[in-house]
């Protein structure tokens, strides 16, 4: 009878021991996968009610995607007009999508059109153009409007919100308003003009503080800005490719935003608006080095080579 219990014994003994090694197993197996794993992040930039989703890749699946990426450089260098460019665009969404990497709750078709028809009203287009085939755009090299926009870089960020549609108007209007002022009017009334400068500032700040307010009420939040380069740095090492009404304009190797309005605060430093008002998709390849691949369209953008 003592032998039985003792076998009863050994043998529960056996299976709690088989059970906890088999646990201890999976923990150190999932640690391990883990540590494999990339993760990943997309972003839907300029629009309002979908979130941000983060998917974790295989160091293969990671590697597919970056060759993907490649390959979609490389088919842009082959295009030559907006027209040509939009079904590129189109197809880019639905491979993210093969990845988990839309935006939570947007579609394939809602996600192609963020992308392609954000600022390109076909009517405001039209009419662009025709003004800007009547004048000679060949002293704007580094600049371009109306634009399908891709890229991949690092040492940028994205930075939102309605209200920066009326900082940056404010602040190209107040330099030019200043250097008129200042160049042609006596003090007394340049001081008038400074005291209405400052009503309008107390006013801009209280849009700002409403600002996430509006956005809610409209589905384009309309201030989407790229930064390119950090202040203490060479620039944004990678490639920006637009097609717009100046045509196409590309960039490849160390690029700095020169939009020209003030620099963007953002930890740890400043940064140089590049794209301004942009809509479409930002996928977040590595968030230690700032490094993002982007799709979408922008009203203007504004970049420069350096070294």
């Amino acid at each position: 009878m003592e032998m039985k219990k003792l076998l009863a014994v050994g043998i529960i003994f056996l299976f709690i021991s088989v059970a906890v090694a088999q646990s201890i197993n999976f923990t150190v197996v999932k640690a391990s996968n883990d540590n494999d794993l990339v993760e990943v992040t997309s972003q839907a930039c300029g629009i309002q009610g979908f979130g941000n989703t983060t998917v974790k890749l295989t160091k293969q699946q990671y590697q597919n995607l970056e060759q993907y990426l490649v390959d979609f450089r490389a088919r842009l260098n082959k295009t030559t007009t907006r027209e040509e460019a939009v079904p590129i665009f189109k197809e880019a969404v639905v491979e993210l999508n093969k990845y988990g990497l839309l935006p939570k709750r947007m579609s394939v078709e809602q996600a192609q059109k963020l992308v392609t028809n954000g600022y390109l009203n076909e009517k405001i287009m039209e009419r662009a153009e025709s003004i800007f085939h009547k004048i000679k755009t060949d002293f704007l090299p580094d600049t371009n409007f109306f634009c399908l926009v891709g890229g991949e870089l690092n040492l940028s960020v994205f930075v939102s919100g309605i209200f920066m549609k009326f900082v940056y108007a404010s602040l190209i209007m107040g330099d030019w308003f200043w250097s008129f002022i200042d160049k042609f009017f006596p003090s007394p009334i340049f001081s008038f003009l400074f005291l209405l400068s400052l009503i309008g500032l107390i006013a801009l700040y209280i849009l700002s503080e409403l600002h996430i307010e509006i956005a809610n009420h409209f589905p384009l939040s309309i201030g989407h800005i790229i930064g390119v380069g950090w202040y203490s740095h060479d620039g944004a090492d990678g490639w920006m490719d637009t097609f717009g009404l100046l045509g196409v304009k590309k960039w490849d190797g160390s690029l700095l935003g020169t939009l020209p309005t003030m620099k963007i605060l953002y930890d740890p430093g400043y940064f140089d608006p590049g794209v301004l008002y942009f809509t479409g998709l930002k996928i977040s390849l590595n968030k230690d080095t700032f490094n993002h691949f982007f799709i979408g369209s922008a009203f203007w953008v504004n970049i420069t080579k350096i070294g």
